[in-house]
């Protein structure tokens, strides 16, 4: 259930243009960019599934290899 909640929060995030999400996207899109697992065609992650311009917004989600 809170995979879920953080995919619905993540995207009105992203619809919205939070400025504290933005803060949180400044820091993972340069770890997520540099990924072996980032789809860099679709901008998901190979790992969890995740749309990451959304993922990278929710201030409680995690990076499943870690790495935010």
């Amino acid at each position: 259930m809170k995979f879920i909640k953080h995919i619905i929060h993540g995207w009105r995030l992203y619809l919205t243009q939070s400025k504290e999400a933005a803060k949180l996207v400044e820091i993972r899109k340069p770890i997520c960019d540099g990924c072996e697992f980032k789809n860099k065609v679709l901008n998901v992650c190979k790992d969890c599934g995740c749309f990451l311009p959304a993922k990278q917004r929710v201030d409680d989600a995690n990076c499943p290899q870690n790495k935010w």
